[in-house]
């Protein structure tokens, strides 16, 4: 199992999201994941290589929320 750690920019809150193995991304690429809500902008700033039977030691909780989209950080910040 393949989590990234994101913080969400409006509240600066951080959590976790499902990846796919093949998706490939660095610290500090974006991404749109799934929320609460609807989806969000996150900010990569981890990531964890786990099991399912160790997530919850892990990370606190299961992991039900998805990684939708990689952003790479340079097509979004000006240089």
């Amino acid at each position: 199992m393949r989590i990234i750690v994101g913080k969400i920019n409006r509240d600066n809150v951080k959590n976790h999201w499902n990846i796919e193995e093949t998706k490939d991304f660095c610290i500090g690429d974006y991404a749109i994941v799934e929320n609460v809500n609807g989806y969000d902008l996150v900010e990569i700033i981890g990531e964890l290589l786990t099991t399912d039977e160790y997530v919850k030691e892990v990370v606190g909780k299961n992991i039900s929320k998805n990684v939708i989209q990689v952003i790479e950080r340079k097509k979004l910040i000006k240089s």
